[in-house]
């Protein structure tokens, strides 16, 4: 597996689009902050908040940290994709990552369009968590509102 089945510019190019998880991720921790305050107002306010506003608040929470873990994945594989893109190879990545436990040996000579799509994946349930973090605190306001 001497020759990667994708060219350098183009692993290059994949990698800054992985990078870009920062601003998923950045919009994520605002939303996560966002409703830690809620749920610390809420604790310390005169009038009881419903619970199912407190519990939008929360889910909205776990979702912030599941999505942290994502985005610790996606920069690191973003990295990796970088140092590829820029004339290491598969054999030297995979042999770094068996050293450190990070890959399975099984799964040591994949191919670099499966490793792609694997990325792509954590980027997609990093982006999905973030979404679904809007629309919980959406669904809270609209509660409070209505």
């Amino acid at each position: 597996m001497s020759t990667p089945d994708i060219d350098a510019p183009s692993v290059t190019h994949r990698a800054a689009v992985i990078a870009q998880g920062r601003l998923v991720h950045t919009a994520s921790m605002l939303a996560t902050f966002a409703c830690l305050l809620g749920l610390v107002g809420a604790g310390a306010a005169k009038q009881p908040v419903e619970g199912v506003v407190m519990a939008f608040l929360a889910c909205a929470v776990l979702l912030g940290v599941a999505e942290t873990y994502l985005a610790v994945r996606v920069g690191f594989d973003a990295a990796l994709f970088a140092r590829l893109g820029q004339g290491m190879t598969l054999e030297a990545l995979d042999v770094s990552l068996l050293e450190l436990a990070l890959l399975p040996p099984e799964r040591q000579d994949a191919p670099l369009t499966r490793r792609l799509q694997g990325f792509l994946r954590l980027m997609s349930g990093q982006a999905g968590a973030t979404v679904l973090q809007y629309i919980l605190i959406a669904m809270g306001a609209v509660r409070v509102v209505f």
